[in-house]
Protein backbone atom coordinates (compact mmCIF):
# COMPACT_ATOMS: atom_id res chain seq x y z
CA UNK A 1 0.00 0.00 0.00
CA UNK A 2 1.34 3.38 -1.03
CA UNK A 3 2.45 5.54 1.55
CA UNK A 4 1.85 9.46 0.85
CA UNK A 5 3.49 12.50 2.18
CA UNK A 6 3.14 15.67 2.22
CA UNK A 7 6.04 17.72 0.71
CA UNK A 8 6.81 21.43 1.74
CA UNK A 9 6.57 23.18 -2.46
CA UNK A 10 9.14 25.76 -1.21
CA UNK A 11 11.51 22.88 -0.61
CA UNK A 12 14.52 22.82 -3.34
CA UNK A 13 14.32 19.28 -5.27
CA UNK A 14 17.54 18.34 -3.39
CA UNK A 15 15.70 18.67 -0.04
CA UNK A 16 12.50 16.57 -1.48
CA UNK A 17 14.69 13.67 -2.79
CA UNK A 18 16.54 13.78 1.15
CA UNK A 19 13.33 13.81 2.72
CA UNK A 20 12.36 10.94 0.17
CA UNK A 21 15.56 8.81 0.86
CA UNK A 22 15.08 9.45 4.71
CA UNK A 23 11.69 8.11 4.27
CA UNK A 24 12.48 4.94 3.04
CA UNK A 25 15.57 4.41 4.93
CA UNK A 26 13.26 4.89 8.27
CA UNK A 27 10.67 2.04 6.83
CA UNK A 28 13.43 -0.55 6.19
CA UNK A 29 14.78 0.29 9.78
CA UNK A 30 11.77 -0.16 11.32
CA UNK A 31 11.77 -3.24 9.33
CA UNK A 32 15.20 -4.52 10.95
CA UNK A 33 13.90 -3.79 13.89
CA UNK A 34 10.98 -6.05 14.10
CA UNK A 35 13.16 -8.77 13.05
CA UNK A 36 15.61 -7.57 15.97
CA UNK A 37 12.96 -7.23 18.60
CA UNK A 38 11.50 -11.26 18.35
CA UNK A 39 13.00 -13.18 20.76
CA UNK A 40 13.41 -17.18 20.51
CA UNK A 41 11.22 -19.25 22.06
CA UNK A 42 13.73 -20.90 24.39
CA UNK A 43 14.96 -17.18 25.87
CA UNK A 44 11.09 -16.49 26.83
CA UNK A 45 10.97 -20.09 28.59
CA UNK A 46 13.64 -18.25 30.59
CA UNK A 47 12.55 -15.06 31.40
CA UNK A 48 9.07 -16.87 32.47
CA UNK A 49 10.84 -18.82 34.54
CA UNK A 50 13.01 -16.57 35.94
CA UNK A 51 9.90 -14.45 37.07
CA UNK A 52 7.89 -17.43 38.58
CA UNK A 53 10.87 -19.08 40.01
CA UNK A 54 13.09 -16.18 41.02
CA UNK A 55 11.54 -12.79 41.66
CA UNK A 56 14.48 -10.89 43.09
CA UNK A 57 16.68 -12.34 40.56
CA UNK A 58 13.78 -11.10 37.76
CA UNK A 59 13.24 -7.97 39.01
CA UNK A 60 15.93 -4.86 37.52
CA UNK A 61 15.73 -2.96 41.04
CA UNK A 62 17.72 -5.48 42.63
CA UNK A 63 19.77 -6.53 39.47
CA UNK A 64 20.02 -3.46 37.19
CA UNK A 65 21.63 -5.69 33.80
CA UNK A 66 19.70 -8.30 33.24
CA UNK A 67 20.51 -11.19 30.77
CA UNK A 68 20.06 -10.13 27.92
CA UNK A 69 18.98 -13.20 24.97
CA UNK A 70 22.65 -13.60 23.62
CA UNK A 71 24.00 -13.76 27.16
CA UNK A 72 21.63 -16.71 27.79
CA UNK A 73 23.06 -18.52 25.23
CA UNK A 74 26.43 -17.63 25.86
CA UNK A 75 25.84 -19.38 29.50
CA UNK A 76 23.77 -22.13 27.48
CA UNK A 77 26.87 -23.15 25.42
CA UNK A 78 28.93 -23.42 28.83
CA UNK A 79 26.17 -24.85 30.95
CA UNK A 80 23.48 -26.81 30.55
CA UNK A 81 19.90 -25.36 31.66
CA UNK A 82 19.81 -27.16 35.36
CA UNK A 83 23.03 -25.66 36.22
CA UNK A 84 21.91 -22.68 35.16
CA UNK A 85 18.46 -22.70 37.44
CA UNK A 86 20.39 -23.98 40.13
CA UNK A 87 23.15 -21.05 40.16
CA UNK A 88 20.29 -18.54 39.47
CA UNK A 89 18.24 -20.52 42.37
CA UNK A 90 21.24 -20.12 44.82
CA UNK A 91 21.56 -16.35 43.81
CA UNK A 92 17.96 -16.14 44.93
CA UNK A 93 18.19 -17.45 48.27
CA UNK A 94 20.89 -15.95 49.05
CA UNK A 95 19.71 -12.83 50.40
CA UNK A 96 23.10 -11.84 52.40
CA UNK A 97 25.47 -11.39 49.21
CA UNK A 98 22.16 -10.28 47.02
CA UNK A 99 23.15 -6.56 47.94
CA UNK A 100 26.62 -6.68 46.36
CA UNK A 101 25.72 -7.54 42.93
CA UNK A 102 24.19 -5.51 39.62
CA UNK A 103 25.18 -7.69 36.99
CA UNK A 104 22.78 -10.83 36.89
CA UNK A 105 24.35 -12.56 33.77
CA UNK A 106 28.14 -11.77 35.45
CA UNK A 107 26.93 -12.73 38.38
CA UNK A 108 25.48 -16.03 37.01
CA UNK A 109 29.21 -17.00 35.09
CA UNK A 110 30.96 -16.39 37.82
CA UNK A 111 29.43 -18.36 40.18
CA UNK A 112 28.48 -21.36 37.39
CA UNK A 113 32.90 -21.06 36.60
CA UNK A 114 33.45 -21.55 41.01
CA UNK A 115 30.63 -24.45 40.81
CA UNK A 116 31.15 -26.02 37.52
CA UNK A 117 34.34 -24.82 36.32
Amino acid sequence: MPTFVKIDIDKSFRDIIEEIYFLMSESKLSEAEKELNEVSPEFEKFNVWIKKNAPFCANPKHFEKQISEDEFFKLKKKYNGEQISFIISQIENRKDLRKRYTNLYRTVLNWAKQSYG
